[in-house]
């Protein structure tokens, strides 16, 4: 998601995000490692990148998302959850007529103007009474914009529901603000376990 494929932190997020953010554990697309820097949204081919997504919002942000399929298998969608909330499905728009993926400045494009070509494509807009869902297929060849409010503190994990996808780095963590319970004292933060080295082990 945004060209990064996500990686489990060595602590879980909701204990120790601080901790883990002084050591530069976290990543956004715009504050990117140096192994991810010069992905281009637009290209068809970007250099693999790694880390752990995390998007932080401010309690009752309102947040629009718009999830797009750039793998242009033929008739495989992508089943998307996002736990700790429910989202209105505000548009489903996939492209029936060409093979070519949809890029990020296409779908730009189309957010400017909210209008593509019913003849051309399939498209359904809901402005009025939106479904409010917890999942969502997103089409291949296509995009799906999504609307929620981010009024449930805590860290919420987006995926792919395709087992495969998921272990593959398809998610990624939206960190909303606010008033969550503490943390009991002495609770372990946890950490990699490593394995032990020939030398310990020989020991």
């Amino acid at each position: 998601m945004n060209n990064i494929s996500f990686t489990f932190p060595s602590s879980p997020i909701l204990s120790s995000y601080n901790s883990y953010k002084s050591h530069g554990g976290y990543c956004d697309k715009d504050n990117l490692p140096a192994n991810c820097l010069g992905n281009d949204d637009n290209a068809t081919f970007t250099p693999y990148c790694e880390c752990t997504q995390v998007v932080v919002l401010q309690q009752n942000d309102i947040v629009q998302m718009t999830l797009i399929d750039n793998v242009g298998i033929s008739s495989l969608n992508h089943p998307i959850h996002l736990h700790g909330f429910s989202f209105y499905v505000m548009h489903i728009h996939q492209n029936l007529t060409r093979d070519q993926m949809f890029t990020v400045s296409e779908v730009e494009e189309f957010l400017s103007t909210w209008e593509f070509e019913e003849s051309d494509e399939a498209s359904s807009t809901n402005m009025t009474v939106p479904p409010l869902k917890d999942t969502i297929s997103v089409p291949s060849n296509g995009f799906v914009i999504v609307r929620f409010k981010a009024d449930n503190p805590g860290s919420w994990l987006m995926h792919c529901h395709f087992e495969w996808h998921m272990s593959v780095g398809m998610m990624m963590v939206f960190k909303v603000e606010g008033t969550v319970s503490s943390r009991p004292p002495g609770f372990p933060e946890c950490g990699n376990f490593d394995l032990l080295d020939e030398s310990t082990a020989a020991a």
